[in-house]
């Protein structure tokens, strides 16, 4: 226990004397930026000068074709503009010099630049063993918190005699947990510094191009004032032979003004590139700054933790009580399938989640999480990403995960042998569709960097790649071969996860042990034993509930009020029901009013009271508000009298139109959707058929052909907004979720839009516009939001729901009674 807690102190001082280094570094990169600035304004001031040159030089021969164009102008032009060729020449001459001064610095700048970018890069480098080190200290918190658990244990064995060293013992414990939250706190700001290094590398970027630009623009300067200068001799030239040159030295005057016009032009784009790059710089430094403040937070945080453990430790009152004692589960239906490429029921997924672990978690507000990468990043649009692989994650069989192991795994996912359902999650990795197609031997996008680094190139800009890897179907495994009786041998899928299985019922699949792996990479679960059995009888698994034999339950929404809230786990899932319109079918439905008639004639309150219990969210867009940072739609309320004058305005006759077809599955929550909204519709006056599908064939687009408006109902697999809107809404997507038809040019260009954009508030400002035209142009009846509810057991602690409605067991633990 000691040698833990000094491992801790020593760690939180290697991290602030690397802190420190990283606080040095950014002041001499904000001074850098400072430096690069005063160049800017020494280039800037030469081209001031330039482009005033520039305009005089056009001035003069404005007044050459004055001169030559006036009553017996010609008889006198050769004089009188040789007067002027002195003064031009000398302009010109001084243009030249100042456009060379201009380069010279500027080529200085570049240099600085270039600096800068080293530095930025050493940065970002050291940004990484940052993290690695943050790792490291909250893997020996999560040790320690372990170790005193058992700690606790063993002293309420010993009985009476014991009480002192568990008093001790549950104090290490709440140090422990104290150090790990501080940990916690620590990661996400350095995933923050990375971040602004991102930003600072993003505007370098621009910095650089833009300079490689100016440059190409002063070259071109030099060589058309050769060709200006050359186009002066000749005229004089042309004086020289020629006593009447009137008309020819006009059309070659204007043709050097135009020329002169074109070249301050020039100068003038050039200024502006130079106030841009300016911009550009005083951005760096703001971020730099921002970054150097980052780094002065962590090391007053580090050198908390390090004081903390050194002078606290000593003053142990209190003790803590926990066990580690078994998590009892039922699951509605059998586990389909361990292997997590065809996960793609509710039971599978929720058993291979434990089982296999991911380059990226989810954490309960549905943002990402470090898993087997501790850190990643993106480049060029987000068309390039880079994950950096824990050193201490190993298989179930003991074998360390690499970076390779990981890649070949990931290639499965892809494979055009096994053609799994999660395949679109990694299709836009370049190579990826030839791979599937079975073209390809290799995904030529999957790079192996080193050992511990994997990097993937993208066909084009795509923000939600790391979302996409925290999916089921990404979890990461290795593939052995197990010798058999007869001389085979059978492939067997080895795990990453904080889980192993240990026993399945072969037969049923009813009943499974999974037992907490001691070497998983973000430390032994203190649940050391989760046994699932499968009932699908609901009014059993809740009776199992209320007897005390299950740690937690999902919940429907009648038995929701059987609970009191303190024995609820409540969240709005990512996803909702609706009524979709086929708008590839004519009819009335492709009125904009009609639409919205029906969805101001449905009672959405009481849809909800009435067939979920309460336990829903109405929906008045296909996305719920808190998904977008705040309201968003105007609501669509119950207003009948509302509907009626949409219908009239639409020119909707009930009496000379046909019932609408309404279809629907054969599943219980389906059928009463599709009844309550037949006699909403019918009260509004709009008659509607109900038919029933089987489950099979409402799932193929074929079979919804000829239904006028259909019950569905969708969950997003990733929390991240792409997975949700773009199968329902982009007009490419008719065959994966967008059923109804709806083609929307602007749907389109948002999705795409968002795809993009690597600002998350930018990205949220661009699906908050999306849904807001969607809820105008009403595709659908939204009808609501499910809520996600678990009953969740009096001794259960850290129950923690995402989004997407799982629990992270791996953190969840039973108090021991």
């Amino acid at each position: 226990m000691e040698n833990l807690i000094a491992q801790i102190a020593q760690t939180s001082r290697l991290q602030t004397l690397a802190l420190n280094r990283l606080k040095a570094l950014l002041t001499e990169v904000v001074g850098n930026a400072e430096r690069s600035a005063v160049l800017f304004g020494g280039a800037l001031q030469a081209h001031q000068k330039e482009c005033s040159f520039s305009e005089e030089c056009a001035t003069i021969m404005t007044d050459a074709v004055g001169i030559v164009t006036a009553p017996n102008g010609s008889l006198s032009a050769g004089l009188q503009l040789k007067e002027i060729q002195g003064s031009f020449g000398e302009i010109l001459k001084a243009s030249r010099e100042h456009t060379l001064a201009a380069a010279g610095k500027f080529s200085n700048t570049m240099l600085m630049l270039d600096k800068l970018a080293e530095n930025v890069q050493t940065l970002g480098e050291l940004s990484v063993r940052i993290l690695a080190e943050l790792e490291s200290s909250g893997q020996i918190a999560e040790k320690t918190n372990t170790l005193a658990h058992k700690a606790i244990q063993e002293a309420q064995k010993a009985g009476f005699a014991g009480q002192g060293f568990s008093v001790i013992a549950g104090e290490v414990n709440k140090l422990a947990v104290k150090n790990k939250e501080t940990a916690a706190n620590i990661i996400p700001v350095a995933a923050n510094l990375r971040n602004e290094i991102a930003v600072c590398l993003e505007y370098l970027s621009s910095c650089l191009e833009a300079a490689a630009a100016t440059e190409r623009s002063l070259t071109d300067n030099a060589e058309r004032i050769s060709r200006l200068t050359e186009g002066i001799e000749r005229l004089f030239k042309i004086l020289d032979q020629f006593n009447d040159a009137g008309r020819g030295v006009t059309l070659f005057a204007d043709e050097s003004i135009k020329a002169l016009q074109d070249y301050a032009g020039i100068a003038q784009n050039y200024m502006a590139a130079l106030h841009q790059l300016q911009k550009m710089t005083n951005r760096l430094k703001s971020a730099l700054a921002q970054a150097a403040g980052y780094a002065s937070f962590l090391t007053e945080t580090d050198i908390g933790i390090g004081l903390f453990i050194d002078e606290n430790l000593p003053s142990a009152t209190n003790a803590a009580n926990g066990d580690a004692t078994a998590y009892h589960l039922v699951l509605p239906g059998s586990v389909q399938s361990f292997d997590p490429l065809f996960a793609d029921d509710s039971a599978s997924a929720e058993v291979c989640r434990l089982i296999y672990g991911r380059l990226v978690d989810i954490d309960s507000a549905g943002g990402l999480l470090p898993g087997l990468a501790f850190a990643w990043e993106s480049r060029d649009e987000s068309r390039e990403w880079t994950f950096y692989i824990r050193k201490n994650a190993c298989f179930h069989d003991g074998t360390p995960i690499t970076a390779t192991e990981i890649a070949e795994s990931l290639q499965r996912v892809l494979s055009p042998q096994l053609r799994s359902p999660g395949s679109w999650l990694l299709m836009m990795i370049n190579g990826a569709v030839d791979y599937l197609s079975g073209s390809a031997s290799q995904i030529e996008g999957i790079e192996v960097v080193d050992g511990h680094t994997l990097r993937f190139h993208l066909e084009q800009s795509y923000q939600p790649f790391a979302a996409n890897l925290s999916h089921v179907a990404c979890s990461i495994l290795k593939i052995r071969h197990a010798d058999q009786e007869n001389g085979s041998r059978k492939p067997v899928l080895v795990g990453s996860g904080a889980y192993l299985l240990r026993g399945v019922q072969q037969q049923s699949r009813n009943a499974m042990l999974l037992e907490a792996f001691d070497n998983y990479y973000k430390g032994r679960p203190f649940t050391g034993r989760i046994t699932f059995e499968i009932n699908p009888d609901r009014g059993e698994r809740l009776a199992q509930f209320l007897r005390g034999n299950l740690s937690h339950l999902r919940l429907s929404g009648s038995q929701i009020r059987q609970f009191h809230s303190q024995s609820l786990a409540q969240r709005t899932a990512f996803g909702t029901f609706f009524a979709g319109f086929n708008l590839a079918r004519p009819g009335p439905w492709r009125s904009m009013d009609f639409r919205k008639a029906l969805n101001y004639g449905v009672d959405r309150q009481r849809l909800i009271n009435d067939l979920l219990a309460g336990a829903g969210l109405p929906a008045y867009g296909p996305v719920p508000s808190e998904w977008l940072g705040g309201a968003v739609y105007p609501e669509y309320e119950y207003n009948p009298e509302k509907a009626a004058l949409l219908l009239q305005r639409c020119g909707w006759s009930a009496s000379a139109e046909k019932p609408l077809r309404l279809f629907t599955a054969d599943a219980g929550l389906f059928v009463e959707l599709a009844e309550f909204l037949a006699e909403s519709f019918i009260r509004i006056g709009v008659p509607a058929e109900i038919e029933v599908l089987s489950w099979e064939d409402f799932q193929n687009p074929v079979y919804l052909a000829p239904a006028h408006l259909y019950i569905a109902g969708w969950s997003a697999e990733t929390t991240d907004l792409d997975s949700f809107l773009y199968p329902l809404f982009h007009s490419g997507s008719r065959n994966s979720g967008n059923f109804g038809a709806f083609i929307d040019a602007y749907a389109d260009r948002m999705l795409k839009k968002a795809r993009a954009v690597e600002s998350a508030d930018e990205r949220t400002q661009v699906y908050r516009d999306l849904a807001l035209h969607i809820h105008k142009e009403a595709p659908w009846v939204f009808l609501y939001h499910p809520v996600h509810a678990f009953a969740v057991g009096d001794n259960v602690r850290d129950f923690e729901l995402n989004p997407l409605g799982y629990v992270d067991l791996a953190k969840v633990w039973v108090q021991q009674q």
